[in-house]
This record gives C-alpha cells, structure tokens and sequence, in this order.
C-alpha cells in the first residue's frame, strides 16, 4: 500500500500533493543526442548529501518509446521509480512520446510518481503528448499566444520568488542563481511558480492574466502537485552548480508517495503575520530613575493547511481519507519599538530590538509619550504598527504605617533622591522603636533614607515596663498547692490560705527556700515576676500511709484508710487531688463501691483535726484490675464452595459484668488454600469486649469438605459433511477447578465416532465420571465437473475446467488449463502476463494441472501464474519451475508436452495441524493460521520430479481468518518434515478488505502464522530495542539465558552467518563444511554449510573460517551485499560511483580490496550509514543489537517484512 498526502491553505481547498521521501530511484529519458543525459553524474555529486539517497537511471526517448512499461515497471506490475524526467535539451531535440509511452506515464503521474519535464519538452508546436500531459496535471496553458520569456543566449540571473522546502531540502538555495541561457517557451503557468528570469532580451509580452485565470509565462521552475517543468538544458544540456541543485532539490521534492504512514510535512510555512500589540503600556521607573516599559504580549497567528491522504493499493486502486487541520505557528521572537512624541504611526523597523514585551528606555525625564510597536514572528512576518500612548511620572510617595501610634503625613520626593531625617511617632504605653521596610519589621531604615519608588514605612514599638502585668508565684515546697496570681505593676496582693503540709505547721511566706531569706509580709506590692518559698515546721497530727489490695472490674470493692494520730480524735477526711476509681466512693476511713474501669488511680486525702485546726496530708493509690473470662470456639463444618456457617462460642469461665455485652465476631483463617477443602482454625477474630477484660479465647475447627458437581449432561449430534471439522460439547457451566477434555472430537470424514467426555477435577470436588455421547457425519454426494474462467491481465478467458470430488472427508478441486487455449492467449499479450485461477469453493486440496509445453510457453513470455483458494494464494513465476532442468532429470528424450505438471495448495490435514501446534507449544509460541502446504511436481512415465527449490523468492499469500487479531501476526514459518518450525520473510498486507501473510521463500514447504512477542528485559531502553525485539519474535536471532540478549557483546563469524541464514528463511544444513575449524557437531555447523552453499560467506582459507572469531563491520557487510543479490535488491553501482560513495568517510581507506565494493552497495542501498563524524570503522567490531539493525534492514529494504 502506497500513501500521497494532499494539502491546501486552511479553507481555500485546492489540494496540491506534498513530498514524502528522502531516498528516491530516478529514470531520466533523455532525447537521444550525446551530452543530454548527463542527470545521473549530476546528481552523483549533488543527489546524495547526508540523510539523502537518489538513484539515477537513463534511457533514451526511443528506447522509452517501445519498451516504456518494462522499463519503469518490475515484474509484479509495480513501478520501480518515484520520479521520471523528461530532458533535457533545447527543442528536446524534436523528440515526442509514443502514445502507449503517454498512456504509461499519465498513468504513472495519476498514481502519484513524480514528473519532471525539461526545458521545450512541452512545445506546443512540437510535442503534442507532452504537451496534454503538462497541461493535464501542470495547471498550465500551453499555446502560441505566450512567446518566450529570457535569455536564450547567455547566462541568465534567476530569483527565487517562492520560499519552502523546494528552495531548502537537501540543499539551501540562494535568493538569485546564475543558469545557463535558457527561456519559457509558449506556456503560461498558474502553479506554484518558485524561480523566474530576471531578463527578457526578446522584450516579449509578460502575462500575469489569461482566460479568466492567474498565472505568468516568465518562470524558470514551476510545480503541481507531483508534476514540474524547469528550464534546464536549452544550452546543450549544460547546468551550472546551481542548476544542478536546484534540480536535485526539485527531484526530492517530487517523490510524492511512500509506503510509510507517518510523514513530516517541510513545505508547510508559517505565512501570516502576528497579531499588532493592543491595550495599555505600564512603566516602572527604577531606584535609578530609568524607565522600563511593560505591554502586552501579541499573540502569532500562524498558517493552516488542510490536508488528506490516498491509499494506493497494488492495483492502482485509490481511497481517500477524511479531511484535517492542521496549523504552523513559529510564535513571536520579538519586537520593534521606537519611543517619541510624536502621536503618528512611525515605523521602527523590521528588526527585532526587544525579545519580550518589556522595553528598557533608560531616562526618560516626565512626561507624555508614544510607544511604536511591531510584532515580528520566528518566520520574519512582521505585524502591523501600534501606536500607544504612555505618561512617565517619577515623583514617589513614602507612606508611614505607625502601627496605631500618632499619624505621620506622607512625604513627597523624585525617585533617587533622599529623606535626610525620617520622622517619629509616639504611642501610649509603648516605646518607639525606630521605622521598618516590611511588615514583619525585618528591614531596619536608618536616616538618610533613598528613594526608589513609592514605598511603605512600618513603625517598630516594644512595651513600657511601668504598665506590664506580673506574676507572684508560690511555692509550697510538699504542701498543697497555691494558685499564682497576675497582676499589673505595683499592685498589692493580700494574704492567700495557707497551705497544708501532712505532719508540718505552716510558718509563713519566704523570699528563699527553707526559710532563707526574708519573711514576706502582706499586703505584698508587685513589681516584677516573683517567686516565694513555703516555710514548715514539724507538727503533732499525722496521717499513717496505708497500702490496698487490688479490686477486680464489675465486683464489689471496700477498704479503710488507716485513721490520723496525735489529734483530738475528731476529724474530717476529704478527697483533694488525683481521683479514686470511678464508682468507688470515701466516707468517712472507708473507701468502697463497684468498680466501673480497670487501671491503676493515684489521689491524695487531706484530714483536719477538727478540735485542734490542725491538717496533715496523705498520698494514696488502688489498681483495679482487669475481668477474666475464657470463650471456646464451637467446631464447625460445611461444603466447599457453599456459604460458611455461623460461628459461634462458649463462655466457659468467667462472666460479663452487669450490662456488658461481647461485640464483633469469630474469624477463620482461610489460608493460601483460599477455603480449598481442609481443616481451618477458628480464632478470636474480631469477638472482644471492652479493655476492662482479660479474654483467654480456645480456638475450634472448621472443617470444609468436597463439593458434587451437578447439572451437567453430554448428548450426542448429527452432522452434514461439509469439510469442516466437528465436535461435540458437554451442556452446563463447570465450575472453576473443573476441566474437560475430549477423545474422539475433531471429526472430518463421514461416519459414527464415540465421543468422550473425560473430567478433571482438583482436591474440592468428589470424581466425575467420563460421559461419552454419539457424533454421526453424513455423507454428501457433491461431485461436481464445470468449466472455469481464468483471468489474464484483468481479462476473464474460458479456457480450463475444474472437477471437485469429496472421498474421506477430503475436498478435492482439480484444475485442468488447456494448452492451446493458453498459449494463444498468452501469445495476444506484452511478456510478464499473469494469469489468474481461483477454485470455485472452500477446499482441502487445490491441484493445478498443466504440460511442460505450456510451462515453457509461459516462461517463455515471462509470465506469472497465480493459484488462489480462499485459505492460500500461490504466486509463481514460471521461469522458476525451470521446465528444462526437469525435463534432463526425467530423461534425454522427454517431449516437454508429455511432461505432466502439478501445483498443489493442500490444508494440512487435523493430525499434521496437532503436530504443528505441539510443536509450537514447546517452543513457546503460538500457531494463528493453520498449516498449508505448496508443492509442485512434473511427472513423465511414472517418474516424478519434485521442484522444491527456486533460483529466487517465490511469493505466496496465506489468509488471515477474520476471527483472528491481524495485529497479533508476527511471522509466517516453515514446517520442516522434522517437526523444526523456522522463520520465512514474512509482511502482513492487506487485499481487498482482508489480511494476508505474504511469504517469499526460496522454497517449496508446510507453511504457518505465528504470534511469538518476544521482549528482552536487557533491551529495555537500548537504542536498538526495537530492532532486537523484532528479530528475536521473528525467530532470527535468539536470547541468551532466557529474556536478555546481551545487546552490546561483539558478535563472532558463526553467530552473524546464522543469523543471515535464518533472517533468509534458509534451511539449514547437516553441518558437513570444507571448513576443518568448523565442527560438526556445533550447532552453527549447518547455518555456516548452509551459507557457503548460497555464497553468503568465505573463509580466511580454503579450510579455515574462523567460526568464534569477531566479526569485523566490513565482513558483515560484504556477507549482507552478497545476500542482496539473493533477495534482489542490490543496486547497480559502477566502480566509480562505489569510489565517489566511499569519499564520504574519512577512514574508507582503512577498508579492505574485498570488502570496498560490497560497503558502498550496503550504504547505496541504506543498510548502514556510517558512525558520526564521516566515520566507517571497517575494521571494528560489530554488537549484537548493530547485527540486528542490520539485517532487519535488509529484509525491509528488500520489500520481505
């Protein structure tokens, strides 16, 4: 599938197509006089840059004219060129196309090939053909009103009057180019027209308007669409240094298809000037005086273009897509600005002299003044001018913010000036501190103070100790507390109570502990923070410590204090600090009650000796502790996959206490069995009941035994031979755990079969007994016998017959081709005919029968021939069944019309299918498209000769079942007669609607699809990774120790010609070399048999290769330029275009006699590039991950992936 991408300016809607390529094949037909070829040593010297690759072939015009389709076509039909070009010569020496050469190449220009026509090409009065193809697709008029316009007798000037990427890719063209003398001749061009003369020595008419349409007739290159005419060549086919890269620009620019899917458009510009500035100016002046000057951003505008794309098929047939947008914005690089007093637009300039929309004017005294403005983008397109006003003003006003203290009138000052002595405020009950630049009162101001613009002042304040509140504190040094008291400066406090201390008589305040100090006396008048000191003396009445047994939550408590001494016996006891436990209660010694939470309670008792006055004080503490209770899980028990029952407990010890309830429930453990059939504990879970006990919990068991599967049933049916497989399947859902597998499924042929129901059921379920049940085919009689229509180039011909027969469950379709019929046909026709034959019906087994004569009538006309069923397409050159060869193995006599040829596509049949998938499994992959077999044999009395291998890639198409993911299809594969499954190049395409895997192998085999994403976990992040990824799913390059691949060890001689041959699709051999370094029994022995086989390869001697030696790059290249010619796609290159190729890189010297050729054929083809810096390394190592890039390459390059 091929791609042309049409673009327009946004919403104008005439599509003109755009270039796609950087590597292009160009055939120049030149008018058949010496010196008008010289396109190809051009553009030897100016087509191929860096990061560019143009092939040049010629032809003559006379030559063109007979053999055209050959000539730009390959042997499936497609063509072979992305441009061709016509010249170049003035006159082009009176030479015009043939009409078939003109039905050929309008028909290549309609399919998106580029057209270059020279200089005269389309005279109007000489060369009618090219004339009605420029003016079909070169939007021109061609006719005598428009004479010439230019030089036609010295060098003329041209000017460059349309920018974009013709005028920049490869090369960058400058705005004038001298050209040898050349003219327009008799044509008006309404295109896109990028160079004109500056001359006009014949003084014609210039015509810019014609018809009702714009245009002009002075123009030195136009372009179309995929169509240009450039004046080249009217000086004896000479072109200057300029000339020769204006056209290999232009050649670039007209490669117009490709079959990539992503493209980057470079002819797209951004062509629309920016928005001009708007709305006000702000200015700001600095602690300086200057002046900066703020606007608002413009914003760029941009160019659109709508674009859509044609898919081009093999056929020729096209699809269009929808319609899309897009825009090109190069965004503002700056502005011109020029500053003044003048209130009229003036112009500043196209040149950018402020890159953000923020102007410096430095000092600019006050005022009024205009801002002149013009956007400029990054593509140079400038906006219109704007105008704005703006006032400069400097004078600056210093705010005092005094923070509540007396107002300060703001002061008034130029910026950059200076307050010599700031001002002061006052404020009650405050000190004033002095002023801050913040808020915060970080920033200390001192005088004198700058101005830099208007500013806020803050005024800093601390408090005046004479009206600040303090504290007296007390400290009662054992005895009960005393609370502090705050009070404002100088205020006197009275006495407070006394404290109490148990065993001590209170003896007043002191100013230090102990006594020390002075006796305060009251009342006491407070100047500062202060601390007084309790003084004790020892006192009479006590009260003795008493310690109490622990009490138990929820059950009734009681203890007494032990009462106080040397008192008069009557006295008070009251609870003051800490707290008995809730729900006990003091009176009188006794403490007692119900215990409401468990935990340890510390408190503290005073007694007053009622008699005396006298107090002492006691600390005490009771622990309650926690309930003790025991709770054992009941055992349960219950069927796998049921519902677990509800599980339930036994208090055996212990009780809740009054209104106390458990909460939550029991728990199980379920394991990793996940409640697979077993004993599981029973726990605790979350059963609790609140912190005030102590439970002991006794685990049970829950016992889960095996489940019955119910509800299934096996019936036998009855079915119609159709071709296709049958089976029966058992009714019911089995549940997970449960498997069936069958015997006796997967019937094909007529008959009665038992079937087998067999189950497999894991450790949860009871055993299921096998069911069997009855699968009846009935036979159906369907043997038909007709005449078929081969198709011939596209032309439907009757001219064969086909008979299907049904025996064994096997469809049979046999296609006889008559001889005579066949080869009058094929005779009728140009050489490369294809002929088309198609069965009428889904088949097991397609048999196409011919002679040798006809095979060889075939090849000789070099025609093709193409088997097709519904599962498989078999596409065969008939030279490649090379009838002589066979006809000398079957005998020296052999009459080739008595030679018998069979092609055969055969379904494997279920039994080679299972194998198949077996071995699949085994090798971790999976088999998405059945096997199918292709075979050809040529029998002559009772002798049979298989044709199993080919001179080169046969094609054939295998079908991707619409059930299958198109996009889950790695590679087709080989099926070897020993199981071996290998890779084959393989491409999924698409034909008609459905996907296909199309194969090319140099063989005849069992062929299959498989899925088999590989990703190595090494790869990951490499440079290389796709490339690595992709051989190693393909089977072409294997891991090492398991999922890596080691991307960047060097890799040997052996490892690299096993990779080739299996990228190939090459069978390797038993391992028997000339090689003595090359053991048998090492298993690269037949990949490296095998390549010597094919020439890939040679060694260092006749016996020696050199197997666990490096490879070096210029040995992997010459191994890779030798399988090109196997795949057919080595380009040509002369001996000199292999020296020029090879001047590119500085160190090309370094590589070996040998190897030279083979490098420039590798870097001419764009297998390899060479490292940065112009380097080729010939003599360094290659990586593991470069020999994938590499041979991945080849196989794109050559069209087999």
């Amino acid at each position: 599938m091929t791609y042309m991408v049409h673009k327009s300016p946004y919403g104008e809607g005439a599509f003109q197509t755009i270039p796609l390529k950087t590597d292009i094949k160009v055939l120049n037909v030149y008018p058949d006089i010496a010196d008008s070829d010289k396109l190809k040593e051009w553009m030897d010297a100016y087509g191929n840059p860096p990061g560019y690759s143009m092939i040049v072939d010629k032809i003559g015009i006379s030559d063109f004219n007979v053999n055209y389709s050959s000539l730009i076509k390959d042997t499936e039909d497609s063509y072979k060129y992305d441009v061709l070009f016509f010249g170049s010569w003035d006159g082009n020496n009176g030479l015009d196309l043939s009409i078939g050469a003109k039905t050929e190449v309008d028909h290549f220009i309609d399919q998106g090939g580029g057209c270059l026509f020279g200089h005269d090409t389309a005279n109007a009065n000489k060369n009618p053909n090219f004339v009605a193809l420029a003016s079909k697709y070169m939007n021109m008029i061609c006719n005598d009103t428009f004479s010439y316009y230019g030089d036609s007798n010295t060098d003329s000037i041209i000017s460059v009057i349309k920018k974009g990427m013709l005028i920049n890719y490869p090369w960058i063209l400058p705005d004038t180019i001298t050209v040898r003398a050349s003219h327009s001749t008799k044509q008006f061009a309404m295109g896109d027209v990028w160079m004109k003369f500056n001359t006009n020595k014949r003084n014609c008419s210039l015509y810019t308007y014609y018809g009702g349409k714009s245009g002009t007739n002075n123009f030195y290159l136009t372009t179309w669409n995929n169509a240009a005419m450039i004046q080249t060549g009217h000086t004896s086919g000479s072109a200057t240094v300029d000339e020769q890269k204006v056209l290999a620009n232009t050649l670039f620019y007209l490669a117009q298809t490709s079959e990539d899917t992503e493209f980057n458009d470079h002819t797209a510009q951004d062509l629309t000037a920016p928005e001009p500035v708007n709305g006000e100016i702000s200015v700001a002046t600095d602690q300086d005086g200057k002046v900066r000057l703020s606007f608002g951003a413009a914003s760029d505008n941009g160019t659109s273009y709508d674009y859509f794309v044609d898919a081009i098929d093999e056929s020729g047939n096209k699809v269009s897509s929808t319609q899309t947008s897009a825009t090109v914005t190069t965004g503002v690089s700056g502005y011109a600005v020029q500053i003044d007093k003048n209130p009229s637009s003036v112009d500043p300039g196209n040149s950018v002299n402020c890159p953000e929309p923020e102007f410096y004017a430095g000092s600019l005294g006050s005022g009024d003044y205009y801002a002149h403005i013009k956007a400029i983008d990054g593509a140079e397109n400038v906006s219109s001018i704007a105008t704005i006003p703006f006032t400069v003003d400097k004078t600056k006003t210093v705010t005092f913010e005094t923070n509540g203290g007396s107002a300060v009138s703001p002061i008034v000052r130029d910026a950059g000036t200076y307050i010599d002595s700031l001002p002061v405020t006052s404020k009650a009950g405050m000190l004033f501190s002095g002023w801050y630049s913040d808020s915060d009162l970080t920033n200390e101001i001192t005088s004198p103070y700058k101005v830099a613009g208007d500013a806020v002042l803050y005024a800093a304040w601390s408090p005046d100790p004479t009206l600040q509140d303090y504290t007296l504190t007390f400290s009662s040094e054992g005895g009960s507390p005393i609370d502090p008291i705050t009070l404002i400066y100088n205020s006197e406090i009275p006495k407070p109570t006394n404290p109490v201390k148990n065993g001590y008589a209170f003896d007043g305040w002191w100013t230090g502990t102990g006594g020390t100090g002075t006796e305060v006396t009251w009342p006491y008048r407070l100047t500062n923070d202060t601390i007084i000191y309790a003084k004790w003396n020892a006192n009479e009445i006590s009260l003795p410590d008493t310690e109490f047994a622990a009490g138990t939550y929820g059950t009734e408590f009681s203890a007494d204090i032990t009462e106080a001494e040397n008192g008069t016996g009557v006295y008070s006891y009251v609870v003051t600090e800490g707290m008995l436990p809730p729900g006990l209660l003091l009176s009188g010694t006794t403490i007692s009650g119900i215990p409401e939470s468990s935990g340890s309670y510390s408190f503290e008792i005073i007694v007053s000796d009622i008699g005396s006055g006298k107090a002492a004080l006691q600390d005490y503490s009771i622990t309650i502790d926690k309930r003790d209770i025991t709770v054992v899980a009941d055992n349960k028990s219950m069927v796998y996959g049921t519902a677990v029952p509800e599980l339930t407990y036994t208090v055996t010890s212990g009780s809740e206490a009054d209104g106390d309830s458990f909460t939550g429930a029991l728990g199980w453990v379920v394991g990793d069995g996940d409640g697979d059939v077993g004993d599981y504990e029973i726990n605790q879970g979350t059963l609790t009941l609140s912190e005030n006990y102590d439970i002991t919990p006794v685990k049970g068991t829950l016992t889960v035994t095996k489940a019955t599967v119910s509800g299934i049933s096996f019936t036998g049916s009855t079915f119609t031979y159709d071709g296709t497989s049958k089976s029966l399947y058992i009714d019911g859902t089995l549940p997970e755990g449960v498997t069936v597998s069958y015997e006796g499924n997967r019937q094909i042929r007529s008959g009665n079969y038992t079937v087998k129901a067999i189950f497999t059921v894991n450790e949860n379920y009871n055993e299921i007994d096998d069911m069997t049940a009855a699968l009846k085919i009935i036979r159906r009689d369907d043997n038909t016998n007709r005449n078929i229509d081969v198709i011939i180039d596209g032309n439907t011909v009757n001219l064969g017959s086909e008979s299907i027969s049904f025996e064994n469950g096997i469809t049979t379709s046999v296609i006889a081709l008559g001889q005579q019929e066949l080869k009058q046909a094929v005779d009728n026709r140009d050489n490369g005919t294809v002929i088309t034959v198609s069965a009428s019906k889904a088949n097991n087994r397609l048999e196409c029968q011919l002679n040798g004569q006809t095979v060889k009538d075939m090849e000789d006309k070099e025609a093709r021939l193409e088997i097709e069923t519904p599962a498989a397409t078999y596409l065969l050159p008939a030279v490649q069944i090379d009838i002589d060869t066979v006809s000398e193995q079957l005998g020296t006599q052999v009459d080739l019309k008595d030679i018998d040829v069979q092609l055969e596509i055969i379904r494997s049949p279920e039994e080679t299918a299972r194998a198949v998938e077996d071995s699949a499994r085994e090798n971790a992959f999976a088999i998405t498209v059945p096997p199918v077999e292709f075979s050809i044999s040529c029998t002559y009395n009772n002798k049979t000769v298989a044709v199993e291998r080919f001179k080169g890639y046969v094609e054939r198409m295998i079908a991707i079942p619409e059930e299958v993911d198109h996009g889950r299809i790695t590679t087709g594969v080989i099926v070897d007669a020993d199981g071996i499954i290998r890779h084959v190049p393989t491409k999924v395409i698409v034909k008609d609607g459905s996907y296909y895997a199309k194969i090319n192998s140099l063989t005849n085999s069992i062929y299959s699809v498989i899925w088999n994403p590989v990703v190595f976990k090494d790869a990951e992040g490499h440079w290389a990774r796709d490339a690595v990824n992709d051989m190693g799913s393909r089977l072409i390059i294997n891991g090492v120790n398991g999922h890596n691949i080691e991307p960047d060890r060097d890799i040997t001689r052996a490892e690299f010609s096993s990779i080739l041959v299996r990228a190939l699709g090459l069978n390797p051999g038993t391992g028997s070399t000339a090689f003595s370094d090359v053991n048998a029994s090492e298993e690269y022995s037949g990949y490296i048999e095998t390549a010597l086989k094919y020439k890939l390869i040679s060694g260092f001697s006749a016996d020696k290769f050199g197997p666990n030696e490096k490879v070096t790059r210029e040995q992997a290249l010459s191994m890779v330029s030798r399988a090109m010619s196997i795949t057919g796609s080595e380009p040509e290159i002369t001996a000199n275009d292999a020296v020029k190729i090879l001047s590119w890189y500085e160190d090309a010297s370094q590589a070996s006699s040998y190897s030279k050729s083979d490098i420039a054929v590798c870097i001419q083809a764009g297998i390899v590039n060479g490292k940065p810096g112009s380097i080729l390394d010939p003599k360094g190592n290659i990586t593991r991950a470069e020999a994938a890039v590499i041979i991945r390459r080849l196989l794109q390059k050559s069209n087999l992936i």
